[in-house]
């Protein structure tokens, strides 16, 4: 916002303002990040704040915060910070920043809010695609500081769920072996999508099985490793983009995710998993319906566990029917960041290699990164 740049501007000055301003016993202090950026600074300390809620009763402590800055400028600015008023106090009773596993209807649908008003205030030529978004009721694009704000909503969407941070956690860790800023945001997307396309088959393995036993064949025809960055950018391209994830075919990804962990260890488990098939399947891509039927569910234990042993892929994660649904819609909600960030020339370059950098990451992690900068 840019009520409070002057402010803020100066790294030195954070901490003493927002004690001026909330009192020097808050213990949402304790939790604010104070270097970086300004334009970094500024969302996400008033994340923090909208997470805390109020400093007093009836008091939000953004409200605190901003009637502080009142009393340090002018008449003309005074009326701009009362006439955010009525604007707050909205996202205050409906528009709740935090989460809990009660509040996760209301936290996607005040996302799906962010974004229709994205998309409402475009202008005429991209209106059709996605823009970048006003702070609280400002005419201006903004963009940078609202679009940080979004993303933090999007990662609190799921931050209340152990098993999906540990599967976030799981993720960077595959994307760490590849090189390059993007690409490991590209890496992360993938075994992202590996993972959910794969427990969708596994629930419905009628329209699996022969692209599965055909994926694991092809792999054991490879006799070297391949390169992994070189062949992921051939596969994916270097932009980022999810898009070109989606646009593979789903049935692909395992065998991919395979050959980026070749080894002959590897290759010789599968072998011995695929002499369990008939071999007439092998021969003649026949599949026999009964024999599968019979024998998937011991023939995805095996595999599961050849995986895990050797490419640290395809565990069981064993997600709820709701956890599916937070997933599906963490992705969609991230794809459309990513969209935002390939067609607004308006945001800025520190903006945005924050954001990218932090693209379907773990809370922990997103923290830790935030303390480091």
């Amino acid at each position: 916002m840019k009520l409070l740049r002057p402010f803020l501007e100066d790294e030195r000055n954070r901490r003493p303002f927002l004690v001026l301003a909330l009192g020097n016993d808050e213990p949402v202090l304790q939790h604010i990040s104070w270097g970086g950026a300004v334009a970094i600074f500024i969302p996400d300390m008033m994340c923090k704040l909208a997470d805390y809620g109020e400093v007093a009763p009836g008091k939000q402590a953004i409200w605190a915060l901003l009637e502080y800055v009142r009393s340090q400028v002018g008449v003309d600015v005074q009326q701009h910070i009362d006439n955010l008023r009525p604007l707050l106090d909205v996202r205050s009773r409906s528009d709740s920043f935090g989460v809990s596993p009660s509040s996760t209807a209301t936290d996607t649908t005040s996302i799906d809010v962010l974004v229709q008003k994205v998309r409402d205030r475009l202008h005429d030529d991209i209106q059709r695609s996605h823009g970048t978004m006003p702070v609280l009721g400002v005419d201006h694009w903004v963009d940078n500081e609202l679009l940080i704000l979004m993303k933090h909503k999007i990662d609190n969407l799921v931050a209340s769920s152990r098993i999906i941070q540990q599967f976030l956690e799981w993720i960077h860790e595959k994307s760490c072996s590849f090189k390059g800023r993007i690409r490991q945001t590209m890496a992360r997307a993938f075994y992202y999508a590996l993972t959910t396309s794969f427990e969708g088959y596994i629930e419905s393995p009628d329209t699996f099985n022969s692209s599965l036993i055909m994926n694991l064949t092809g792999f054991i025809y490879m006799d070297k490793p391949v390169i992994a960055s070189e062949s992921f950018d051939n596969t994916f391209g270097k932009a980022l983009d999810l898009e070109s994830i989606l646009s593979q075919p789903s049935n692909a990804f395992l065998g991919f995710a395979l050959s980026l962990n070749f080894s002959y260890e590897l290759k010789q488990a599968i072998q011995e998993l695929l002499n369990q098939v008939p071999s007439q399947f092998i021969k003649n891509q026949h599949f026999e319906y009964e024999w599968w039927q019979q024998n998937q569910p011991e023939f995805i234990i095996k595999l599961r566990i050849i995986m895990v042993k050797y490419c640290n892929i395809g565990h069981d994660w064993q997600f709820s029917n709701r956890q599916k649904q937070l997933l599906n819609l963490y992705w969609d909600y991230n794809k459309f960041i990513v969209e935002l960030l390939n067609k607004d020339n308006c945001i800025s370059d520190q903006v945005r290699e924050e954001i990218e950098d932090n693209l379907l990451l773990p809370i922990a992690e997103i923290e830790k990164r935030k303390r480091e900068r």
